[in-house]
Formats: C-alpha cells, sequence, structure tokens
C-alpha cells in the first residue's frame, strides 16, 4: 500500500523538531512493509526576507529522502499564516505540490492528513482530485480546548465529515471529535532505549522538554523545583527546548537550573540518558510524546491531567498530579526520586504499548478498511470478477 502523508506543520531547517511524531508515524508504517512518501509546504516568515533567503525559498519545489523517508518539500512563503485566508493560500499551494507528487510518483492508495487545520483539510481537497480515500489523525490542542472561530469550526467539521476514518490521539481528542477512533502516538523503541551505562543518581537531575511557552507552565516546574531544592540542594534541572518564554523563564531560573536551547533528536536522547525523571507540567497535552520516549529511554515521569498524559501514565510509570498545583508537583518530585523504577521494565512496557509495530498495525487496519471501502476499489474488483 502507498500512503501520502500531508502534515499541517513539520520540520524545517530553523526547527527541526517540529512534527517528529508525524515522522515516527511514517517510519513505523515504513517498517511494517508500506510505501509512505510524505508532502509538506513550508512557510517561511516574510520577516526573514533577505536576498540570500530568497534564492533558498522562491516557491520551489525540492525533492528528498529525509531520515528514511521520500519527502517533497515546496520551499514557500507565509502569506498571512495565522489566518483563515492564509490557511486557504496554504491548502491551494499544496495541491499544487500533491499534482507534482503524482505526475512524479504516481497516485497513491490513501492520503493521510495530520491535523484538520490545515493538512486534513488540504488532504480532502486532494482526495477529490485524485479520486481516492483520505484519513485524518487530530493532534491539535486548539480541538480540544474548543478555542475555534465559527469559520474553523465549518472547515474542520467538513474535513471530518468526508474522511473515510477520523482518529484521534487520544480518548481526551475523541470526546470532541465525532466519530473518531483513537490511535496514539508512537515511540522508537530502538532509538529511544535505556543506555547502556547505569545512571547516577547524585545528582538527582529533572528534565523538561518542549517549547518554551506559557501552556507548558515552565514557569510552575521552576517555582516547584526551587522549593523542592531547599532539601535536595545537589539537584538539578534541565530545560531543553526554545520558545519566546526564554527570557522571562531565565529570570526566574536559579543557579542549578540549564537551559540548552534547540537540541537535536540525538541530544535529547543524551538528555534522557542523563536525566533521572522527566516532568511535563502542561496546562494541556493531546498526548504527550515526549513522555513516552522518556519512559521508552527507562525514565519515571511527572505529568498532569491534562488531557493525553492520564490516559497512559501509570502509577508504574510515574506520578500525575492536577494541573497549576505547584506544592503537588514539588512533593511529586520528592516522591519520585525515593520511589524504584527499574529501566527495563518502563522501557519494555513503553515498547509494547506504543512501539512502531503495534501504531502501524493499527494503522494499516484503517487504511486497508478505507481503501477497500473506496469506490475504485469496489470498481475495479467488479470489472476483475466479470
Amino acid at each position: 500500500m502507498r500512503v501520502l502523508m500531508l502534515p499541517s506543520w513539520y520540520a524545517t531547517d530553523d526547527k527541526p523538531w517540529r512534527g517528529t511524531f508525524f515522522q515516527d508515524q511514517a517510519l513505523a508504517l515504513i517498517r511494517h512493509g508500506h510505501e509512505v512518501d510524505l508532502a509538506f509546504v513550508e512557510r517561511k516568515s516574510f520577516s526573514r526576507l533577505t536576498p540570500a533567503a530568497a534564492l533558498r525559498h522562491h516557491f520551489q519545489i525540492e525533492s528528498a529522502n529525509e531520515n528514511g523517508i521520500p519527502t517533497s518539500r515546496m520551499k514557500a512563503w507565509g502569506i498571512c499564516p495565522q489566518t483563515t485566508r492564509g490557511a486557504m493560500l496554504w491548502t491551494a499551494l499544496t495541491r499544487r505540490l500533491v499534482r507534482w507528487y503524482v505526475e512524479s510518483n504516481g497516485v497513491p492508495d490513501v492520503i493521510h492528513g495530520h491535523g484538520a487545520m490545515w493538512g486534513g483539510y488540504a488532504a480532502m481537497l486532494c482526495s477529490r482530485d485524485l479520486g481516492i480515500p483520505y484519513v485524518v489523525t487530530e493532534h491539535a490542542s486548539s480541538v480540544m480546548q474548543d478555542r475555534l472561530t465559527a469559520k474553523n469550526r465549518a472547515l474542520i467539521a467538513e474535513t471530518y465529515g468526508n474522511a473515510s476514518a477520523v482518529i484521534a490521539v487520544s480518548d481526551a481528542l475523541k470526546r470532541r471529535i465525532a466519530s473518531a477512533v483513537v490511535i496514539a502516538n508512537c515511540v522508537d523503541a530502538e532509538y529511544f532505549r535505556p543506555p547502556r551505562h547505569d545512571r547516577a543518581t547524585t545528582p538527582f537531575v529533572f528534565l523538561f522538554v518542549g517549547d518554551l511557552v506559557r501552556s507548558k507552565r515552565i514557569d510552575l516546574l521552576l517555582r516547584a523545583f526551587a522549593v523542592y531544592r531547599r532539601d535536595h540542594p545537589a539537584s538539578r534541572l534541565v530545560i531543553a527546548g526554545a520558545g519566546k518564554e526564554r527570557r522571562r523563564l531565565a529570570e526566574l531560573a536559579g543557579d542549578a537550573v540549564e537551559f540548552t536551547g534547540t537540541l537535536s533528536r540525538s541530544e535529547i536522547r543524551r538528555q534522557m540518558w542523563f536525566a533521572n525523571a522527566l516532568v511535563l507540567p502542561s496546562d494541556f497535552e493531546t498526548f504527550g510524546v515526549v513522555l513516552i520516549e522518556a519512559l521508552a529511554t527507562g525514565i519515571p515521569v511527572i505529568a498532569t491531567r491534562c488531557g493525553g498524559p492520564e490516559e497512559f501514565v501509570k502509577a508504574a510509570d510515574g506520578l500525575l498530579i492536577n494541573c497549576g498545583d505547584e506544592a503537588a508537583l514539588t512533593r511529586a518530585m520528592t516522591s519520585i526520586r525515593t520511589r524504584q523504577f527499574r529501566a527495563e521494565r518502563l522501557a519494555s512496557s513503553a515498547g509494547a504499548r506504543f512501539g512502531y509495530d503495534v501504531i502501524a498495525q493499527q494503522l494499516c487496519d484503517v487504511y486497508q478498511r478505507v481503501v477497500a471501502r473506496s469506490p475504485q476499489r469496489r470498481a475495479a474488483a467488479r470489472a476483475a470478477s466479470a
């Protein structure tokens, strides 16, 4: 089966960490024996327009094998990217990119849009162009929280309503989407594996990985860590990521806090190999991929009951606290350092629930159902039997 993935956002040169869970799903399917291609229209901000940048980005299409995934990119510029009008321009460019892809590679069996805004909406339009089914996986916290304009709500409803299947990455997200099935995000358990060395427990290292934005509540983590450290002065906190909150957070941090900035995938794994626990104190998460990556490397996690995490973080994996509860976070940081967690058990459990083979098989089952039900496949079957 050939699958064409259309992500709503994806890795770029300046933001290489974006959309790693789309990459994971593509690789999982490839390892499962399917042909998977990915097409993405980059939208570089006009604020970065220089003569040199214009030479690199002039709406040209480039194709390459990226991390094992055949990828077609249009090097575009963002025209009002945060508006519905800008989104419609982006989907028009995506249709153009998909037409180019089909001319070069042929028609895929199914299109998989990740995020209704706007990879899923583009998948719907391309599905009509090509006469093939499409499915949508929803990841967006804006959908879970219903933070949508009336116009966008109508466009999303149209996208879901015409899809052959709608997938949500968590039950919390499914509750906002009628008729969705739940298929979790996956983790490359061969890559995010326990280290070959024994982890030191002195100093005890807490790790945060993610965008430095308000909804991740890193400010809460910094305050809780400061209180926790009064009794455990040797402990450290590493904050991996970049974002507009960096300066404000640095003003709240003490000497035992390290900001690493943007890290590559291998550097994130290395940080997990030398950490003792991962903390994700977000106000909302539709899933929380970094949690299963940490578990796969053999460290326990502290997360909030904010949507996705409470569905899979069990007592054997770590601790759950309520959103915004600074005192509870301090207690959880104190508790987790005294509990016994076996790295091999954490890793094995993560792989069994979220490994590539498990999630790929669930996706394959969906693809096979929607392709078998497609009018084109039924017509071909009738012709073959005539």
